[in-house]
């Protein structure tokens, strides 16, 4: 099976957190010159299965390289107290952008760099690709 029409793929320290349709939804919107993707499951079942992601990055106008809007990056699974997982992001970290469409086209990319827990101690090395349906 090939690649979801949408999606937002991590890896961090290894471990693959995905958010693919038809089972996740994305919202991207576009706020002066700030994009903002976020992805969450379609269907609410349970706050300890509940994933969700926000990234926004700026100015951008057509492929190429651009940065992600510092500390803008937050990936959860689990609403608290039942989260497993709650990272943002230790910038500054270089955004890709790889196909920009227009209005109802695809936008899509790549970025990296190291995330920090939001309770307790530690980094880790992360990598995501992204592509959604343009709604701007």
């Amino acid at each position: 099976m090939g690649d979801s029409v949408e999606y937002v793929k991590f890896t961090i320290a290894g471990t693959a957190h995905n958010f693919l349709s038809p089972d996740d939804s994305f919202y991207v919107v576009k706020y002066n010159s700030s994009i903002n993707i976020q992805a969450y499951p379609h269907t609410y079942t349970d706050s300890a299965s509940w994933k969700f992601t926000s990234f926004n990055f700026s100015n951008v106008s057509g492929p190429g390289t651009y940065s992600l809007d510092s500390g803008s990056l937050i990936i959860t699974k689990g609403i608290y107290p039942q989260s497993n997982i709650e990272y943002h992001d230790r910038g500054p970290t270089t955004l890709v952008v790889t196909e920009y469409g227009p209005m109802g086209g695809i936008i899509a990319g790549h970025y990296g760099g190291t995330l920090v827990p939001w309770i307790g101690p530690g980094s880790y090395g992360y990598s995501c690709e992204f592509r959604v349906i343009r709604s701007f």
